[in-house]
């Protein structure tokens, strides 16, 4: 018995993709079918707007225009240069 002959190994065979990336894409193919169901496959059992939905929407959009529309200041150039 030769010493390298008798060490010698298998090579390890490298996993194919479809075993890596299997439990993956199934997982993403189950979160799209349930999605699907869930909402409809074009959209149309997602549930309107309500009116408090509205409100806040409409809200949030005049503060962020007030903000918007506020002039700079001192304080805000020296902010960002320390940024």
């Amino acid at each position: 018995m030769d010493i390298e002959t008798q060490n010698r190994r298998k090579p390890i065979k490298k996993a194919s993709s479809l075993r890596t990336w299997g439990p993956a894409m199934a997982a993403v193919a189950m979160v799209l079918l349930i999605n699907a169901f869930l909402l409809g496959p074009t959209g149309n059992r997602i549930p309107a707007l309500t009116e408090k939905h509205i409100t806040r929407r409409q809200l949030a959009q005049a503060r962020t225009n007030e903000v918007a529309s506020m002039p700079p200041t001192l304080e805000d150039f020296s902010r960002r240069r320390t940024s």
